[in-house]
């Protein structure tokens, strides 16, 4: 199933820089914002600067990254609705 909807799908540069299928351990880190053992790296599809789809690994502890509260931003997973 989900190679049939990554085939499907078209991101829109304008509306977001990559997308993931994500199992259920990293939907919990997303959502908790806690690592706990292990996790397999993250397999995401990204927009690089010419604007092409193309398919990346990152660690998974890029799923428990906070946004700083000043300088340059990291790596990381825009939620919107974890709070810190």
């Amino acid at each position: 199933m989900a190679l049939e909807l990554k085939n499907k799908m078209k991101l829109d540069p304008g509306e977001v820089g990559a997308a993931a299928w994500l199992d259920r351990n990293q939907a919990n880190i997303i959502a908790s914002g806690v690592m706990k053992g292990d996790c397999s790296p993250l397999k995401i599809i990204a927009i690089n600067k010419a604007g092409i789809e193309e398919e990346c690994e990152l660690p998974c502890s890029v799923l428990a990254n906070i946004a700083p509260k000043s300088g340059p931003d990291i790596e990381r997973i825009s939620t919107g609705t974890r709070a810190n």
